[in-house]
């Protein structure tokens, strides 16, 4: 194993670390011992084997910014799933999710580890999935998207720490840089325009100089992605700790716009979320769907549906905004808290939220802050159970008296439970007379 000082840095050239001062420093620091022990097993077997062992990509990236290692991605020079079989059988492990790419899921108690066979990519053309084939580590760190995410740290015994960084990935983390691997990057797999704004911000990093010329020299090509794909990797920028920074950077980068047309993320939206978010208010997922619909046209809006082929729910969220939007735009004077529940009940609360963001009025913002704040969760306080004990008909009419009920306690109009009884009871004199 290796001590402190420099790093080997296999086809690249030999740099002292800063901190810390070695890679096996940065595992020992920022992994538990008793995974250490599990990887060094696992190195062991595969020695036996005659597989050289890597851990690779965003886990070797973390340890070198000293943040928390989320997975466990290992590379062999050979068959991975044979290997994955083999320490499973010696170390207690479930083998799954094995995939025609020669990869597989060791499940242990504590962890699961993520085995791949070393692979070369060639893309047939821009948009479309490669064609891969068993290479070297040197061939899959090659084909990675990023130079940060193309270091490797070796996990056999005799070179365990050696870290091998053919694209200068080290000198990038230390500058805090996200770099393409080559000039056609972007070209041959455009989803990485995605992936690079959210590495820059999440990280806190910066696109190097030709990066960033080549994302908007080539952002055009997110039109050769399938809209799975392209979805996967929007659900992604939702899925940030802070979303609204990507969505910005790719406002202003014109991504948003090559991703659809009509898409913005401009300096209303920065300032409307940053207001909501000091309000201390639930930021979710979708809520951010909903943002980006709002501006949209319906006829635009189902073309957004169409392109990312969204799921129910997704869809939902987009049509639901759109309506909202339409509601509110109708209200020419302030409406009774019992219309509001009456209108917006049966939407997406994402939908209602983007409204109460973006509305330019202030009058119609307070009122939907109120519907989310109180008026929805509004009820009566009589059960179904209670109006059938008053003589309330079994059926249709139980539903419409709690509907009743519901609109005027949310209007004032019934104050107590005693007030309640009393209006069922006047209704009950009136149900024979209404169909």
């Amino acid at each position: 194993m290796l001590g402190t000082g420099t790093i080997p840095l296999i086809g690249y050239q030999e740099v002292a670390f800063g901190v810390p001062p070695s890679a096996e420093t940065a595992l020992a620091d920022g992994l538990p011992p008793a995974l250490l022990d599990l990887l060094a097993c696992i190195g062991q077997v595969a020695l036996q084997r005659g597989q050289p062992l890597y851990l690779v990509g965003g886990p070797v990236r973390d340890l070198l910014l000293r943040r928390p290692v989320m997975d466990i991605d290992l590379v062999t020079e050979g068959d991975a799933v044979d290997l994955a079989r083999a320490v499973a059988q010696r170390f207690g492990g479930q083998v799954s999710a094995v995939s025609q790419f020669l990869t597989a899921k060791v499940r242990f108690p504590l962890w699961t580890v993520d085995l791949a066979t070393a692979r070369r990519e060639i893309y047939p053309s821009p948009g479309a999935l490669p064609v891969v084939q068993p290479g070297s580590i040197h061939d899959d760190l090659a084909r990675r998207d990023f130079t940060i995410n193309a270091i490797a740290i070796d996990l056999t015994p005799a070179r365990w720490g050696h870290l091998l960084d053919p694209f200068g990935g080290y000198g990038d983390v230390q500058g805090r840089l996200v770099r393409i691997l080559h000039d056609r990057s972007f070209q041959d797999d455009a989803t990485r325009i995605l992936r690079a704004l959210r590495y820059e911000q999440r990280l806190g990093f910066a696109l190097e100089a030709h990066t960033c010329y080549a994302l908007k020299r080539d952002r055009g090509f997110l039109d050769t992605i399938s809209g799975d794909r392209l979805r996967r990797e929007v659900e992604r920028v939702f899925q940030e700790p802070m979303p609204e920074r990507v969505l910005g950077r790719a406002h202003d980068l014109g991504v948003l716009g090559s991703l659809f047309p009509g898409l913005q993320w401009g300096e209303e939206h920065r300032q409307a979320l940053i207001r909501w978010r000091e309000e201390g208010r639930e930021v979710s997922p979708l809520l951010f769907l909903a943002l980006l619909a709002y501006p949209l046209s319906l006829e635009r809006a189902e073309a957004l549906v169409r392109r990312l082929r969204l799921p129910r729910r997704w869809a939902e969220v987009v049509r639901h905004t759109l309506q909202a939007r339409e509601i509110v735009a109708r209200w020419a004077s302030p409406p009774r808290p019992s219309q509001v529940i009456e209108s917006l009940a049966p939407l997406r609360p994402e939908a209602v939220e983007a409204c109460a963001i973006l509305s330019t009025e202030q009058a119609h913002r307070q009122t939907l802050r109120a519907y989310l704040d109180t008026w929805r969760s509004l009820r009566p306080r009589l059960s179904a159970m209670d109006l059938l004990a008053l003589g309330v008909p079994q059926g249709p009419w139980v539903g419409r008296l709690l509907a009743e009920l519901r609109a005027r306690v949310a209007d004032g109009l019934l104050a107590t439970e005693e007030e309640e009884r009393a209006y069922v009871r006047r209704r009950l004199h009136t149900l024979k007379e209404e169909p």
